[in-house]
């Protein structure tokens, strides 16, 4: 395997490392590399997405100094749940960066042993202190939200296998250059927010109300997401135009997939104007979604925490991660102005 962010073993611990003696690794240690790889992966994704220049560099700076602090500050104030959380976070993040670094050989012995490598681990998450599988540096984060989990009487595995069965699909999609219909793309975003949000209700608290919340909200964080990240994709062979789009707007994908600049992607036929209608469409659904996760998150926190100054931290944390997707949209709006300014 190559030695790429998302893919190197514990070396940095010593040489060879097995899943047991991770488990058993003493219990500061473990924390220190904890904290280590969630604040390296928060840094990251926010790097990997920063802009050219002085001003790029300097705004995500700010944005990773900001998150951080958000992030340690939540541990802070809501412990062991928070971390659980902020681990599970972290770790699928890593799983993402492992894949895009194997996305250009899709199906390679390299990848193929990676999956099968993460799938062992995940189906035997909760024997981890006595299997001798080796780890990878982002497992320590699998072990310690298990860890977590165990400590605060949860068990998440199954909600772990329901993730990786995404990743996989996401996988099994790169290089293939397959149009789908609307309704299929739908449906996969909204399991993927299922997937990465139910286990956060769980661990906060069974709440019915929530996740018939998620469900409807029609997979809008996973949309916008791969809205942002449309061009992106296509280079790795992943289209997430919908088939509809592409007939109304006649889109041409053969040159579409070739384009690696935003300049060169509006220039193509039909692109622009199915960007800027799915843009419009996203945005007034992300602002009713939004008022929806606002009520629900302060009637949420009313409820669980009984301290006002932390209700107000909590709801004030909820609503700084609401506004990643706000930037997204922003972004994405700055990139239509841009173009029809030229």
């Amino acid at each position: 395997m190559g030695h790429s962010r998302g893919a190197g073993s514990l070396t940095g611990l010593g040489g060879y490392m097995t899943s047991n003696e991770l488990w058993h690794m003493a219990r500061w240690r473990r924390g220190l590399l904890v904290l280590h790889y969630q604040i390296a992966t928060v840094a990251t994704s926010i790097w990997q997405r920063r802009h050219r220049g002085c001003f790029g560099t300097a705004s995500a700076l700010g944005a990773c100094v900001t998150y951080i602090g958000i992030m340690l500050l939540a541990e802070i104030v809501l412990g062991a749940r928070a971390r659980l959380l902020t681990s599970a976070y972290c770790w699928a993040r890593c799983l993402d960066d492992a894949i895009d670094s194997y996305a250009s050989f899709a199906g390679s012995i390299g990848m193929r042993s990676y999956l099968n490598h993460k799938q062992a681990l995940i189906w035997n998450a909760q024997n981890l202190d006595t299997l001798a599988l080796p780890v990878f540096y982002e497992d320590v984060l699998l072990a310690h939200l298990m860890k977590s989990a165990l400590h605060l009487d949860l068990s998440v595995q199954e909600e772990m296998k329901h993730l990786w069965e995404i990743f996989l699909y996401d996988v099994n999609r790169l290089h293939r250059f397959e149009v789908r219909s609307e309704e299929e793309l739908i449906r996969h975003a909204t399991d993927q927010d299922c997937a990465i949000l139910l286990p956060s209700i769980k661990v906060v608290g069974n709440d019915e109300h929530a996740r018939e919340l998620i469900s409807s909200l029609k997979g809008i964080f996973t949309r916008l997401d791969c809205f942002y990240d449309v061009l992106s994709d296509l280079r790795q062979g992943v289209v997430n135009i919908p088939r509809e789009a592409v007939e109304a707007f006649r889109i041409n994908l053969a040159q579409l997939k070739h384009c690696r600049t935003w300049r060169e992607a509006s220039a193509i036929n039909g692109f622009l104007a199915w960007y800027t209608w799915e843009l419009e469409r996203l945005t007034m659904e992300w602002e009713s979604a939004r008022r929806a996760l606002e009520g629900f998150a302060m009637e949420l926190f009313s409820r669980m925490v009984h301290r006002r100054f932390t209700k107000r931290i909590c709801y004030r944390l909820f609503l700084n991660l609401l506004n990643l997707f706000d930037e997204l949209l922003s972004e994405c709006r700055q990139r239509v102005q841009q173009t029809k300014t030229q």
